[in-house]
């Protein structure tokens, strides 16, 4: 009987909680300057350099946010050389562009970074983000150097309350007892008891 109350319980509470559920936004080709697949990385427009910054839209997420992250795939990132080659990654906060970082990697390969955005963004978020790279920061120190980015991908938890459960199908015959009525009747006996 223990067991049976215990799902109830559960049963119960689950029904007053809220759904978490992960939305993920994916930008790449043929967006932009996102480089398409079998494409040379070093190649005309996807490699650029200091100077050829440029921004693109995530799409617009709803619900009520409860964590955000945005991971960026680039190829040549070449951080290890320090200033002026370090590619810099803003979002818009409340319409103002915002630094969330630098993107990570070494020399002639591929590597991914990931930002955690705070609470700031959700709105904006929830609107689109709008997401910029900064291409040799603060350039254009080192014009030479360059970056190719694959894709963009935000990845958002949020909440949304469930739908009510339906209503029970109408009987006919009042005399047949529903059988949820039977599990709360027998609950009752066995709590009494």
């Amino acid at each position: 009987m223990k067991r049976y109350v215990a799902i109830l319980l559960l049963a119960i509470s689950a029904l007053g909680t809220d759904v978490s559920a992960v939305t993920i936004d994916v930008v790449q080709t043929p967006t932009d300057y996102f480089l398409p697949g079998a494409t040379d990385p070093y190649s005309t427009p996807w490699y650029r350099r200091a100077l050829e910054d440029w921004d693109w839209q995530h799409s617009a997420i709803g619900g009520t946010i409860t964590y955000a992250e945005l991971t960026i795939t680039a190829f040549d990132v070449d951080y290890d050389f320090g200033p002026g080659e370090r590619d810099q990654i803003l979002a818009k906060d409340d319409g103002t562009w915002t630094a969330l970082g630098f993107l990570q990697g070494v020399d002639d390969s591929y590597s991914d970074t990931t930002f955690v955005l705070g609470p700031s963004f959700y709105n904006d978020i929830a609107g689109g983000l709008e997401v910029m790279i900064d291409i040799s920061y603060p350039g254009p120190i080192a014009y030479d150097w360059g970056v190719t980015l694959i894709k963009s991908v935000l990845l958002v938890d949020s909440n949304s309350t469930p739908p009510p459960p339906p209503p029970p199908p109408p009987h006919s015959n009042p005399s047949i007892p529903v059988p949820g009525a039977l599990l709360l009747s027998s609950l009752g006996v066995g709590l009494v008891g």
